[in-house]
């Protein structure tokens, strides 16, 4: 028997089905949209296009009005997604000419704020009689010279050329055409009907004078900021007036062009400040003006290139403005701003360096004009400060140091490890006290501490020079006015090289080495990131799309081949889930286009199986090993999820498009650096291998994740030529890419880098021979005056090498005088000619490190010794006349004289060139007395031989070796009483080693004293040669 439904049941399961019917058709409900299209007099408007758009889901129903201007549209009001809204717009085109006739319209009139469509109703529209622009001109057709992109949006809005506002018309118009930004309030606009008019049509009122304002969006990369730029666009100064059904072709670019030309007066006028505000903290700017004042013409260049000096430019013209004017023009401003920082940042790290040079200076100056100590450590200590004081008003780099808390650091195991941080006035008169007391040190206390042992000897030249340049300095002071105008003449010299030239380290375009290249296509490969790296390692070196889209527009582009990767990570970015439950993370995405990359890198030889192709929007490239280890194969499914913080989140099923081989990711981009990404180890960035890297088209592998973008682009010329690609990568150098100029199977690496550049060399030739010839007429004067002087000094010892050096020393402390004070005056010009403005300036760059004050000296004392040159020889000559007459005395004859004149009458003390380590020290001792007593034949031995080991009262251990050492020479038997001294300090590993030695009897030949000593450094030599062989028993 069959269970019954209770009555109750029945009904109310009937009343619930007759529900959801009621509800089904209501959720799935239309309405309609109806209305006719006039004219504004009233006339019908027949095949006018009426387009609904829904709001919720930005998608058009077409239709056109018949013959008497009526439309009917059905279209969705309610369903799954919920009640629908609608915009209506309403234009019309003449289908003989294919332009506009009347402006189009739309309702609501406000698109975002408006009350929208949302039942069945009537909208009639009535249209003005229109004429059309058609706009020419760049990528994205509004250009902008401070930007590498195309805009991100772009409008042009039709206004009242006297009210500057929408035309008053009692119709509702759209008057913004172009690409508008989503909630733009410019007014009603044409975004959402881009498919019906495009970005370069713009549609105006027919007989109403009008122009249009042209607006645009761009990430400037003057500001680092989103800058919105806006200019006039008009009939050669005079409105748009056209009839209906006109048609007329403008060229944006004449706009925006002149718009560019007067962002880049701005910015002139920006960096003219940044000149005057170094200029206040002691910076000479003159080569940086000039450089300025070359991009003022250029700009000059540019303007008369275009409208109204040049009515109708050429595309030839046009280029040339945009790409060899315009472009070239910011790319130097760039320059001239980074050599502008880079200039306090060599004030500020060489400023603490300037006070030794000045210290040791003025103490050069002291004793050239005092003879007593304690008036030259009185004039230094006068004149030190007070050139500091000068030199805060003079040099840039003391003002700046004083203004900046410096931290002190020191480096400790492979490390810098912060000491403290401290006022920067304080570091600086820290320096400054310590760079005094340096400079006395060395000039009055060491000389005191170490003195050369005196010896009845010919005096070596190396022990004379301070008595030479005593008697130099004596000499240059006594013959005041001549000496006088050769300092003067070396000071301007020297004054004329720091101020009057340039030897500077300035940013410009680097061409580094060339390399080769396994690739076989010819271009540029583009990258933002850091000349010195391989590797993206901020978001900031990525391209945009704008910027990839920017490049494609230039002339001389044909295409481009973009490459994807993530950003270095430890952390994995992506996991792979297999339909088998296997799963696998990934460290490295890799974006690119299948079919252009295979021309750079030959991709085929590297596929397994499969192939990935341009379109493949889900599909997925791995290695072999990586397909094993998931168990998939071509055109099996993949899940991948996004990884953040070990959470992840699912991006879609993917397709196994393409199997590829390990040998894949250990490939070399066509730059040579590595193709796969990288990723962050303990032991730093490696980069991604076969079981870390998936693959993607680039476009997928862009919107797969938010630490993807593109990081590198390789773009291919129409011209392929060598010199095209060199050129163009340049080019591109000097918009801060680093640029590979890819041709004929080598790369070259173009970037902006570090150069040094020369100005002003050629024109200090003449002054510096002039110099020299000034002071060698004036020297070789002197020594027709000292002839008896000579001679004297020669009798009394000096010897024709002496001689010479003594004008030698005298050239030298004037050349040093000069020098000094020549780059004091120097560096004083700078500042005057900055006081005197702009036209008072000189294209030189100003001379901020400290080394150039050393090098200025040098300057100075080598023109002063090649002037002295001559005249030293023949100061030379006139002490020994024998060189005159070129007269060469006998080998036995002199070695006589030497035996009777140098004699040795005292006991002399040598030290040897080697050290013993305190364990080798009875080896050592062993092995020399072993050396000693096998000497001992009929013309040489060692006799007398003794030893003593004492330990000193503060520890110092001695050894000493005492022997007398006797050779016959010429039947002639001489002797000499030594004591060989091994001394090691307390505290310390190794002992140091001298000789002392003395006659037997007194007033031996010299010659007798340097044989022994040969001997013995002999031995000592054979030891280091012999001491593994000694210590270990083999000798």
């Amino acid at each position: 028997m069959k269970p019954k439904l209770p009555l109750v049941m029945i009904i109310v399961l009937f009343i619930l089905s007759s529900s959801c019917a009621t509800v089904r058709s209501a959720a799935y409900a239309t309405m309609e949209i109806y209305g006719t299209v006039t004219d504004v007099n009233g006339n019908p408007i027949s095949q006018a296009v009426v387009i609904a758009l829904d709001w919720k889901t930005l998608t058009y129903s077409v239709t056109r009005t018949d013959s008497h201007g009526n439309y009917r549209l059905t279209v969705t009001r309610t369903d799954e997604l919920g009640h629908h809204t609608y915009i209506v717009y309403a234009y019309h085109i003449n289908p003989k000419t294919g332009i506009f006739d009347y402006v189009p319209s739309v309702y609501p009139h406000d698109i975002y704020g408006g009350a929208k469509i949302a039942d069945t109703r009537e909208v009639s529209f009535k249209l003005y009689p229109a004429a059309t622009l058609v706009l020419r001109g760049d990528e994205g057709l509004v250009w902008y010279v401070l930007s590498r992109e195309t805009p991100i949006w772009f409008i042009f809005k039709v206004v009242d050329h006297t009210t500057g506002e929408s035309p008053s018309i009692n119709v509702s118009c759209i008057y913004v055409y172009g690409h508008p930004p989503y909630g733009s309030r410019e007014g009603p606009d044409v975004r959402f009907i881009s498919e019906f008019i495009n970005w370069s049509t713009v549609v105006i009122p027919a007989g109403i004078p009008v122009h249009l304002v042209a607006k645009a969006e761009f990430r400037s990369d003057w500001t680092g900021r989103l800058e919105v730029i806006s200019f006039i666009i008009d009939n050669d100064g005079e409105p748009f007036n056209l009839s209906q059904g006109e048609s007329m072709t403008v060229d944006v670019r004449s706009f925006s062009y002149k718009y560019s030309v007067e962002a880049l007066g701005s910015v002139i006028g920006e960096v003219e400040e940044s000149f005057v505000r170094a200029e206040q903290a002691g910076f000479y700017v003159g080569a940086l003006r000039e450089d300025l004042r070359g991009v003022s013409r250029m700009l000059d260049e540019a303007k008369s290139q275009l409208p109204p000096v040049n009515p109708s430019p050429s595309e030839k013209e046009y280029d040339r403005v945009r790409y060899s004017l315009l472009e070239r023009a910011y790319d130097q401003i760039r320059i001239i701003m980074k050599n502008l920082s880079l200039m306090y940042v060599i004030a500020q790290s060489h400023a603490a360096f300037f006070p030794f040079f000045f210290a040791f200076f003025t103490l050069i100056l002291a004793f050239f004009l005092f003879e007593k100590d304690r008036k030259k450590v009185i004039f230094s200590l006068m004149l030190y400060p007070l050139t500091i004081i000068s030199l805060f008003y003079i040099y840039p780099g003391f003002s700046i140091i004083t203004r900046t808390d410096v931290t002190l650091k020191v480096w400790f195991i492979y490390r810098y490890v912060k000491l403290a941080t401290v006022s920067g006035l304080i570091f600086f008169v820290g320096i400054a006290a310590v760079a005094i007391a340096a400079a006395i040190i060395a000039f009055f206390i060491l000389p005191r501490v170490y003195r050369e042992p005196t010896a009845e000897t010919r005096p070596p030249l190396r022990r004379v020079i301070p008595t030479l340049f005593s008697l130099g300095k004596r000499n240059v002071k006594r013959r005041k006015l001549r000496s006088l105008f050769c300092i003067l003449s070396l000071t301007i010299l020297v004054w004329g090289f720091t101020a009057l030239t340039s030897f500077s380290r300035v940013y410009d375009v680097v061409a580094g080495n060339v390399n080769p290249t396994i690739t076989g296509i010819s271009g540029v490969l583009l990258q933002k990131i850091k000349p010195k790296e391989d590797h993206v390692s901020s978001p900031s070196e990525f391209f945009t799309l704008e910027e990839l889209s920017s490049l494609a527009g230039r002339p001389k582009v044909e295409k481009l081949i973009p490459k994807v990767e993530n950003l270095p990570s430890s952390a994995p970015l992506l996991r792979l889930k297999s339909s088998s439950g296997e799963k696998i993370d990934v460290y490295g995405i890799l974006g690119i286009c299948p079919s252009l990359e295979e021309k750079v890198m030959n991709i085929k030889d590297h596929i397994v199986s499969g192939q990935l192709t341009d379109e493949d929007e889900f599909g997925i490239a791995i290695s072999r090993e990586m397909a094993d280890a998931l168990n998939l194969k071509v055109n099996d499914k993949v899940e991948v999820y996004e990884v953040s913080a070990g959470v992840e989140r699912p991006i879609g099923n993917f397709t196994l498009a393409a199997i590829l081989d390990r040998s894949f990711f250990n490939l070399r981009d066509a730059n040579n650096n590595p193709l796969a990404p990288y990723k962050m180890t303990k032991s730093g960035l490696k980069s991604t291998n076969e079981m870390e890297t998936v693959v993607f088209t680039w476009r997928t592998a862009l919107k797969i994740s938010k630490k993807t973008g593109i990081s590198r682009v390789i773009v291919t010329l129409k011209d392929s030529s060598e010199k095209a690609i060199r050129e163009f990568a340049r080019s591109m150098a000097h918009k801060e890419y680093v640029a590979w100029a890819i041709s004929n199977g080598h790369v070259q690496k173009y970037y902006i880098g570090m150069i040094f550049e020369m100005r002003g060399f050629t024109h200090l030739t003449i002054p510096f021979i002039l110099v020299i010839l000034n002071v060698a007429s004036v020297m070789i004067t002197l020594i027709h005056e000292r002839e008896e002087e000579i001679r004297l000094l020669s009798t009394l010892g000096l010897n024709p090498s002496h001689i010479a050096f003594l004008f030698l020393a005298e050239s030298a402390v004037m050349g040093l005088i000069g020098g000094g004070i020549g780059y004091y005056i120097g560096l004083g010009t700078y500042r005057i000619m900055t006081l005197l403005g702009p036209s008072g300036q000189i294209g030189v760059r100003q001379k901020l490190e400290w080394y150039w004050g050393v090098l200025g000296m040098g300057v100075a004392v080598l023109a002063s010794l090649l002037s002295a040159v001559m005249p030293a020889k023949r100061a030379a000559e006139m002490a020994s006349p024998s060189i005159i007459k070129r007269m060469k005395m006998p080998e036995e004859e002199r070695e006589k004289r030497e035996r009777e004149i140098f004699k040795v009458y005292a006991r002399r003390e040598y030290s040897m060139p080697i050290k013993v380590h305190e364990k080798e020290i009875p080896y050592f001792t062993s092995y020399m007395l072993d050396r000693f007593r096998g000497i001992s034949g009929v013309y040489q031995r060692f006799e007398g031989i003794s030893t003593e080991d004492v330990i000193m009262s503060d520890g110092t251990r001695v050894f000493r070796i005492k022997f007398t050492y006797t050779f016959v020479e010429a039947e002639n038997e001489y002797s000499t009483k030594n004591e060989l001294v091994v001394k090691k300090k307390p505290n310390e590993e190794y002992y140091i080693i001298t000789l002392s030695s003395e006659p037997s009897v007194p007033g031996l030949p010299e010659r007798i004293i340097e044989t022994t000593v040969s001997i013995v450094k002999d031995m000592l030599m054979e030891w280091t040669r012999r001491r593994d062989e000694v210590m270990t028993g083999g000798g």
